[in-house]
């Protein structure tokens, strides 16, 4: 089936899958840069693109939007994810942020939770990791991740999400692209009756002796 026969929900549903994952394979991910220095991360497909905004150090704000690329005007806001964190231990920042990028790339799509943020708990050597994982993707609140160090608190985060439109809006927008879509691809070129009823003579050319 291709995605022009799924549901925008289907569709959104796999990217976010696709992005997050394609995010925490690399635990040692390089990021780039926008204009202000913060770090970016960016990926796409021909129906929707993810940019993740990483902002602060300590005092950290994610802000992580998918748009609907609808190929009449600008892309459409139609999923987003926003995250405040704290870090209580500030020498282990470094170890922290490790921590963190390993629990997120073993969380792995298994078709109940998507890969948005981590798994559910986990605990690797002195470090703890309590959270649970997300779901209901289309729409979550109060959620939080907890990070202990030797049973004390390292860091902390708490963000919520989800859809940024009714379903019913994001279904009649799909609808039109699709008919749109369909209708481009459908209708024969205008210059296509120029050529009806035309025989091709090949021509040859030589020079004279």
């Amino acid at each position: 089936m291709n995605k022009l026969e799924k549901t925008i929900i289907s569709n959104l549903e796999n990217f976010l899958a696709k992005a997050y994952s394609t995010l925490n394979h690399d635990p040692n991910h390089l990021f780039v840069k926008d204009d202000l220095g913060n770090n970016l991360f960016m990926y796409e497909d021909d129906l929707f693109f993810l940019r993740i905004n990483f902002i602060g150090i300590e005092h950290g704000v994610e802000l992580h939007v998918v748009y609907f690329k609808n190929g009449v005007d600008t892309p459409k806001p139609v999923w987003s994810l926003s995250l405040h964190s704290t870090v209580f231990i500030k020498e282990q920042f470094s170890m922290i942020q490790d921590f963190r990028k390993s629990i997120n790339h073993m969380h792995k799509y298994n078709g109940e939770s998507l890969p948005i943020k981590g798994p559910n708990a986990s605990t690797i050597g002195r470090y703890k990791y309590d959270h649970v994982s997300i779901k209901d993707w289309k729409e979550f609140k109060n959620r939080s991740e907890t990070i202990l160090i030797n049973e004390k608190k390292a860091f902390e985060s708490r963000y919520e999400g989800g859809l940024l439109m009714p379903v019913e809006s994001l279904e009649k927008m799909w609808s039109e692209y699709v008919s749109r879509h369909k209708r481009i691809h459908e209708l024969p070129d205008e210059h296509d009756h120029l050529f009806q009823g035309y025989t091709y003579v090949p021509f040859s050319f030589s020079w004279p002796a």
